[in-house]
């Protein structure tokens, strides 16, 4: 049996000749074609352009169109620019590049949304607090130039490197938890620190923690840290949290004398001796170690949970 060669003649090569030239100025042209969006300086830029914009920008546009209840792109820009705080939390929104004209912004929250890239932040620069809790943020470098935040929450994203925090001098809040996070270092010089979290990373080494003397409250929980001699000279601790992790010795914690909660759940304390002198302590939870005497070491008893 024979089949018939099909005939392909000259017009056919040209056809195809030609559609494959006009595919490649077609990629070429897409891969070349500037972002406008990189000219918009205020909301009312991007707002104009909405019908342009990706279907992620052009939502944020509208999220923030309701929020000030018009559809008034000049209008919506003025109230928008007079806002110093802003809540956008669980509002479904992936790009930021609608917020970054809104400069006189200081607090900003934007809890429970698909957000990974920060960089429109960059340009928000007086900013003294940022929530970022429960996104999918991974690159920090955005946030280098905020020099101005004092409070800053990164809970729950998929953050590793610490070293654009590194600058932030004026932090005093800074919750990392639920990340995965195990070089402490980028935080070694952050003084102004009150209150920090790192629950729920791959700590093992908190030697960086020993110079921030100004912490009153220190969450460790679930890591993976055995030594505690780090945190032994940290006298302005209130609030304590190393429950589950690797502890056996708790002799640093001795004479953290200002302590009223500390918890120690899930570890490997046998001895409880080094907790007697701290008579402010109000809470103290061990369940979970391999304690023999389950004798409160403080006074009153009902302060142990075993």
């Amino acid at each position: 049996m024979s089949f018939a060669k099909p005939n392909i003649g000259i017009i056919g090569f040209k056809t195809i000749t030609i559609t494959l030239t006009l595919g490649c100025l077609s990629s070429s042209v897409l891969a070349t074609t500037p972002d406008r969006t990189n000219n918009f300086k205020t909301f009312a830029d991007w707002c104009r352009h909405r019908s342009s914009l990706s279907a992620d920008a052009r939502h944020t546009v509208e999220e923030l169109l309701k929020l000030v209840q018009t559809k008034e792109c000049a209008i919506a820009d003025r109230k928008l620019s007079t806002l110093s705080t802003l809540d956008l939390s669980s509002k479904g929104i992936e790009d930021l590049g609608p917020l970054s004209g809104l400069t006189n912004l200081t607090y900003l929250v934007l809890r429970d949304n698909p957000i990974v890239d920060l960089q429109p932040l960059s340009r928000l620069t007086h900013l003294t607090g940022l929530l970022l809790i429960d996104n999918q943020v991974v690159d920090l470098k955005p946030l280098s130039g905020l020099t101005d935040l004092t409070q800053l929450s990164i809970e729950s994203n998929r953050v590793v490197d610490l070293k654009p925090l590194s600058g932030l001098n004026k932090l005093k809040m800074l919750a990392l938890s639920n990340n995965q996070i195990a070089d402490l270092k980028p935080l070694s010089r952050l003084n102004s620190l009150r209150s920090l979290s790192l629950i729920g990373n791959r700590i093992t080494d908190i030697k960086p923690l020993s110079k921030l003397k100004n912490l009153g409250l220190l969450l460790l929980d679930n890591n993976q840290i055995a030594d505690i001699k780090p945190i032994s000279k940290l006298n302005d601790l209130i609030f304590l949290g190393l429950s589950s992790n690797q502890i056996a010795d708790i002799n640093p914690v001795s004479g953290l004398n200002d302590l009223t909660n500390l918890q120690l759940d899930n570890n490997r304390i046998g001895d409880l001796k080094p907790l007697s002198g701290l008579t402010k302590l109000n809470t103290l939870s061990l369940k979970g170690n391999p304690i023999a005497d389950r004798t409160c070491p403080v006074k009153p008893g009902s302060i142990c949970q075993f």
